[in-house]
């Protein structure tokens, strides 16, 4: 794997990837029972430095696939959520009509009419 990962280009990913799958449970054991500085840790498994590789131990950790874009989901929803619970508190609505304001008198809309 680090072999792979040195690689400064045409990286077979589809191995990469293969290998930190095979070696998630040991990683995650590891990283629980030691106390291992986490650059240590990423020295040890280079996949962990790219987007890819750290969407895929969220995925092996969470047992889903495509992790973030499951994440991405639900935090819309909450938001939605959140806003109509916010909109029925009345200090809620004074912060959201205060913001409403300030978007509003945005410093780029005075800089335009200056």
């Amino acid at each position: 794997m680090k072999r792979e990962m040195a690689r400064p280009s045409n990286r077979n990913l589809a191995t990469v990837k293969e290998l930190m799958a095979l070696t998630h449970a040991y990683r995650r054991e590891l990283f629980l029972k030691e106390t291992i500085p986490i650059n240590q840790f990423i020295d040890e498994y280079p996949a962990l430095k790219t987007s890819a590789g750290v969407k895929a131990e969220f995925g092996c950790v969470l047992g889903i696939d495509k992790p973030v874009k499951m994440m991405a989901t639900n935090f819309q929803k909450w938001v939605g959520k959140v806003l109509v619970f916010a909109s029925s508190q009345p200090v809620a609505r004074e912060i959201m009509l205060s913001l409403e304001e300030a978007i509003e008198d945005s410093p780029l809309k005075k800089k335009n009419s200056d």
